[in-house]
């Protein structure tokens, strides 16, 4: 089953690991992710991802050690030209990372996102961050892809609770339907490759931990609950302006128990892959 974990001491983690530059660059801040895409398609034919995010499903409230957490599905979609590719790094070094307030010693390597021809063959290379072994899932996971942030009243409202950074193993979960999606390609949680290809969703039901965010001391009221993928903005993409998404829901609390209930009101306009999927269900 994927995890997701949340790393702690990122910065030692990044200092710990050694990396070789030759051939990863990363993105000139003047340039947009579009026009950078623009043209390695023009030069070397490269193809770049578009990750954009489907609306929060599945809200619910879970109670367990008297306190409320709100979980909630989430799942990455690529409409893009050319596969989102992560490459794990040649070298390791130890650092650590936290699962549920549990501090555990692990194995990192630096990540690098590779850019596709339509002959599948690398013209671009860039730095992506990082990867984390987690010895308990046995698998690896990348960092800093989506933050889950719950806002109160309006979209740019007081925050309400935050998720811990979670990251993620990148792989083909759900089949788009639409004509993009071809075979999968990408299936294991290693450090070598990760990916979602083109057509394709990468989900995270809403009982898998770490989807969920502390709501225990929240008052009644209207949330909206974002998500933002790729928040560091380190992955080169066509569009990085669709990446976010929205749920919107009240939160009321019973006169008796005080218990936490919620109702769905409203979901950010989907487009795309984001709409009449299969994910989610």
């Amino acid at each position: 089953m994927k995890q997701t974990i949340g790393i702690v001491l990122f910065a030692a983690a990044v200092a710990g690991c050694a990396v070789d530059d030759d051939g990863i660059s990363s993105l000139s801040q003047n340039a947009t992710g579009a026009d950078v895409c623009a043209g390695l398609e023009a030069t070397v034919g490269g193809l770049c991802p578009d990750i954009t995010e489907e609306s929060p499903a599945h809200l619910n409230i879970k109670r367990a050690h008297q306190r409320e957490l709100l979980r909630f599905t989430s799942t990455h979609w690529n409409e893009g030209l050319g596969p989102l590719q992560i490459r794990g790094g040649g070298s390791t070094q130890p650092c650590q990372v936290e699962e549920n307030g549990t501090i555990i010693d692990s194995i990192c390597t630096f990540a690098t996102q590779e850019i596709l021809d339509a002959n599948r063959q690398v013209v671009h290379q860039q730095a992506a961050g990082v990867a984390v072994f987690h010895p308990e899932h046995n698998h690896w996971h990348q960092d800093n892809v989506a933050d889950f942030v719950l806002r109160r009243g309006t979209l740019d409202g007081a925050i309400a609770g935050k998720a811990t950074k979670v990251t993620y193993c990148l792989i083909d979960y759900d089949a788009g339907g639409n004509g993009l999606t071809a075979a999968k390609t990408y299936f294991e949680c290693n450090a070598d490759l990760q990916g979602i290809s083109v057509g394709f969703g990468d989900e995270y039901h809403h009982a898998t931990h770490g989807q969920e965010i502390d709501i225990t001391t929240a008052a009644p009221g209207i949330y909206y609950l974002t998500h933002e993928a790729d928040p560091t903005n380190k992955w080169l993409e066509l569009d990085d302006s669709n990446n976010t998404s929205w749920a919107k829901f009240s939160l009321t609390r019973t006169s008796n128990s005080g218990n936490g209930q919620i109702e769905w009101l409203e979901n950010s306009p989907c487009t795309g892959l984001a709409c009449g999927n299969t994910s989610n269900r």
